[in-house]
């Protein structure tokens, strides 16, 4: 049974990752690259420290406050945390020497492939999560732990956390992870590379970009830096694998649309999708 359900998962994540593909290549927009001097990726630097410096001080602050174990504790922590990292993207905005914008408004367009990406997300994530538990069931005998803060979220009784933890998960975290990682990290990568034409002289996000070789193998390897960083910032566990292909899929649906607003929407349904499934089957994401 359990070589069954771990064929089907591999055959559903190959099928829908093809899918993604030839999806995000019809119709493409493209993002233009951050072009960075020096300066600027010292900046970068900073930047990052501020981040990781930031989110260990502020988890500290919060068991501190609220005590140690405490839920509560996690998801103020968190939401001041994300709040946080939108502060230090704007930063970088503003001091960057190479002037850039970030497309925020949504249109019908962005809703669109944001909906589409969500959908491919729900197949591609949960089925890398299936291979991945399956393949570890067959080799140790016992399904591996959740994530963690699935299990924190599921394990949450007193409504007013629930609220905070739900604030944090479905609009804060989507939007300062986006923004850091695709909006800020992915553009300055793939500027380092220079797979596309620069910035323009307006700072205008690009109008029109061809994805051909070898610019196609070059942005595709900034993608996946970026999301070997976004997954590695929510942990090395068993959830490292298909955080990186919801890395991929998020950079896809950017580079699909052109704007920062569509990978924050998939990014938001796919967590609230996510805890509705703790909410209403446990048992499948808690084992």
């Amino acid at each position: 049974m359990a070589i069954f359900s771990l064929l089907t998962a591999l055959i559903v994540l190959l099928c829908a990752g093809y899918y993604a593909y030839v999806y995000t290549l019809k119709d493409f927009h493209g993002v233009a690259p951050i072009d960075t001097a020096l300066s600027d990726l010292f900046l970068v630097g900073i930047s990052l420290v501020a981040v990781i410096l930031g989110g260990a001080f502020i988890a500290r602050l919060g068991h501190d406050y609220f005590g140690m174990g405490s839920n509560l504790a996690v998801f103020a922590s968190t939401i001041v945390w994300h709040l946080l990292i939108i502060a230090i993207f704007f930063v970088f905005q503003r001091f960057c020497s190479s002037r850039f914008m970030v497309n925020f408004l949504p249109s019908r367009r962005s809703f669109r492939i944001g909906a589409a990406y969500f959908a491919i997300a729900l197949l591609v994530v949960y089925s890398a999560g299936y291979v991945i538990s399956f393949s570890l069931k067959i080799a140790t005998g016992e399904y591996p732990s959740g994530q963690g803060v699935v299990r924190i979220f599921s394990s949450i009784e007193d409504l007013p956390t629930k609220i905070l933890a739900v604030l944090s998960i479905i609009i804060v975290a989507p939007i300062a992870e986006e923004l850091l990682f695709r909006g800020l990290v992915y553009r300055v990568v793939k500027g380092e590379f220079s797979p596309f034409k620069k910035e323009p002289d307006n700072g205008a996000e690009a109008q029109s970009v061809t994805f051909s070789e070898p610019n196609h193998v070059k942005t595709v390897a900034a993608a996946i830096i970026t999301s070997l960083l976004f997954a590695g910032m929510h942990g090395f566990d068993v959830a490292f694998v298909p955080l990186f292909v919801m890395g991929m899929v998020l950079t896809a649906a950017y580079e699909k649309s052109g704007s920062i607003f569509t990978p924050i929407l998939a990014h938001s349904l796919f967590n609230a999708a996510t805890i509705a499934m703790i909410e209403y089957g446990p048992d499948i994401f808690i084992k």
